[in-house]
């Protein structure tokens, strides 16, 4: 996992430290080397309940399977008799108050290591340690520099980013150098010895705060904005300057003379010296105006395409077939990761799922349910006579035998001498 492809998604920080979800396709090694070198931690330790818990909830939304910090030492065998099957901790060590084995674990010799699975309650799996998951949990601990959380109420929330730049959820403390946001008015603060300092803060730290420039002078620091704005009441955002109102890009400002005279444009309107677009519409790319109903359609997302609105899936799904503002599951390989599995209260261990239209469910390896690629020509696909069946990936397709092509809907021999078949 080089540095700047992993993805730090999440953070859960407690009083001694966070809990993050690092998303990469990456082996055991690999992750081990991205928590220290990039987190100045390691691979997440599971000891307690508690821990297990936060894990839960870092882990809500999420899909797939992530290493975390056990491994079963080469040349040795699991050892039934302990809690922790012979297994280590990255950090050393193997004591703990906790475990959450799955039912295959401790029958090989050779050397495996743990990940748990989103969405199946965490549980442990051994796998070979050079197995490519999706990612990894991280923990590291900070000093007592960390700051208690800022106060809310029913008129404003606070949104907490970690020093890596993820979201923070669960918190008890927050780690020196992350910032928060006191919304909706913006108003930033930076965590810093322990105390929450107000921005603008030092320009040299993450541009003192400021949503355009910071400049310093006689050790005051001030936020700058571009022509045409100036600063909010929060002394980082920017905002047009009265006589100017806001552009048809989003960002700029024009004088207020000027906006009406500017809006002439297909589906734009001038409201209060604004010009927007009307209702129902939305600035595309090229500076028009396009029809985005469709967007509050979506089931998943929606992006600008080719000077359209059109609706788009998340990972591992794609539009459906026949509806397209919903997403159904896709796989584009022989074997994936069932889809949506939910455990089943009355049976301990088993699990509701879902598979692409073309693959079967396959729960023969009790450590992982996947979806198998069902093979329709083996299956009595439905070609003509005339045409040889070819399996693909969730369907099946026909083409002519060699030597002939087809020419209407029949297949047509190349060879001048032979007829159709």
């Amino acid at each position: 996992m080089e540095a700047e492809r992993g993805v730090c998604d999440r953070d859960h920080c407690t009083r001694n430290g966070c809990f993050s979800v690092v998303q990469d396709t990456v082996d055991f090694k690999s992750a081990e080397k991205y928590c220290i070198d990039n987190l100045f931690g390691h691979l997440i330790t599971l000891k307690s309940p508690k821990e297990h818990n936060i894990i839960l909830d870092l882990l809500n939304g999420f899909s797939g399977d992530y290493w975390i910090g056990l491994k079963l030492p080469g040349g040795k065998c699991p050892d039934r008799a302990t809690q922790l099957l012979g297994y280590e901790w990255a950090t050393g060590g193997n004591d703990t108050e906790f475990d959450n084995w799955d039912e295959t674990a401790g029958h090989s010799c050779s050397e495996k290591c743990v990940s748990v699975s989103a969405g199946h309650n965490s549980t442990w799996r051994q796998r070979p340690c050079d197995s490519k998951l999706q990612g990894a949990l991280c923990m590291y601990s900070y000093d007592n520099n960390a700051c208690n959380t800022l106060p809310e109420n029913a008129d404003h929330h606070v949104q907490y980013i970690t020093p890596r730049g993820s979201a923070a959820v669960g918190l008890e403390r927050f780690p020196p150098g992350g910032t928060a946001i006191q919304k909706p008015l913006d108003v930033k603060h930076i965590c810093f010895a322990g105390e929450w300092i107000k921005a603008p803060w030092f320009c040299e730290v993450l541009k003192g705060g400021c949503e355009h420039g910071c400049v310093s002078q006689n050790r005051v620091h001030s936020c700058t904005c571009p022509p045409g704005q100036s600063l909010r009441a929060n002394n980082v955002t920017c905002g047009c300057s009265p006589g100017h109102v806001l552009a048809r890009d989003g960002r700029s400002c024009v004088v207020v003379d000027d906006a009406c005279d500017r809006c002439t444009g297909e589906n734009l309107e001038c409201v209060n010296n604004v010009c927007m677009c009307k209702d129902g519409f939305d600035l595309g790319d090229d500076g028009v105006c396009v029809n985005n109903e469709i967007c509050f359609q979506c089931e998943h997302e929606c992006v600008y395409e080719n000077g359209a609105f059109v609706c788009a899936c998340r990972s591992r799904y794609k539009v459906s077939d026949k509806d397209n503002t919903t997403c159904q599951p896709h796989c584009t390989e022989q074997t994936c990761e069932a889809f949506n599995c939910i455990s089943i209260p009355e049976k301990p261990g088993k699990y509701t799922c879902v598979c692409p239209d073309g693959y079967i469910k396959d729960e023969s390896n009790e450590t992982r349910i996947v979806c198998e690629d069902i093979d329709e020509c083996f299956m009595d696909a439905t070609c003509n006579e005339d045409r040889m069946c070819h399996n693909t990936f969730g369907s099946y397709a026909c083409s002519c035998w060699e030597g002939y092509e087809l020419q209407g809907d029949k297949c047509v021999s190349t060879d001048d001498d032979e007829g159709s078949i």
